[in-house]
């Protein structure tokens, strides 16, 4: 759960080309890591952000921090506000690691989904001048999901004999604004 969730609005400017001018320097460059990131609603009906990361390549920098993000569309001409912000550590190093961040923040009903999106960002907080100062490693930004992640991806009914039913108890939650019918796969 955020410790408090910090609501900072900034952008009264259009920032997209100095933005897109950075982002594009940036695209190109490899990186050690890989996020997956999802955002859904979990059974309390609290949005979740979830980065699982994988390491492939080395990290030689320290205190490195991972930052998870909810960010609101204000306007064209306001850009976005960060309605919800956490950082945790960061101590993966070495290629084949992998962890998964998760944060957890309650739902404004004054929030359009359509207008929220998910970032994550691992960053070291490396306060030396040079080339590792504040470096970003890696980044991954999403659109809520409607369909939520199941976990785990596979349901284990465990050895079913020919001939015999195994049961295991799945819950479906509708947070859309239409009926749910029909078949599940």
């Amino acid at each position: 759960m955020f410790g408090g969730i910090y609501e900072m609005v900034g952008g009264g400017t259009n920032m997209l080309p100095y933005y897109l001018q950075r982002y594009n320097n940036l695209i190109n460059l490899e990186s050690p890591l890989e996020i997956d990131l999802s955002f859904y609603l979990n059974p309390q009906g609290e949005y979740v952000i979830q980065a699982n990361v994988d390491v492939t390549g080395e990290i030689s920098t320290t205190d490195n921090r991972i930052l998870l993000i909810l960010t609101r569309f204000i306007s064209n001409t306001y850009s976005a506000s960060v309605c919800g912000y956490e950082e945790q550590n960061f101590e993966l190093t070495s290629p084949g690691e992998t962890g998964i961040y998760e944060t957890v923040i309650d739902v404004n009903a004054g929030w359009d989904i359509e207008d929220l999106k998910a970032v994550a960002i691992v960053q070291t907080w490396d306060d030396d001048p040079g080339a590792n100062q504040h470096k970003i490693h890696q980044a991954a930004i999403t659109e809520f999901a409607f369909l939520n992640p199941i976990t785990p991806t596979a349901i284990d009914f465990g050895n079913v004999s020919v001939g015999t039913t195994s049961t295991e108890q799945i819950s479906i939650t509708n947070y859309w604004d239409s009926e749910l019918s029909g078949d599940i796969y």
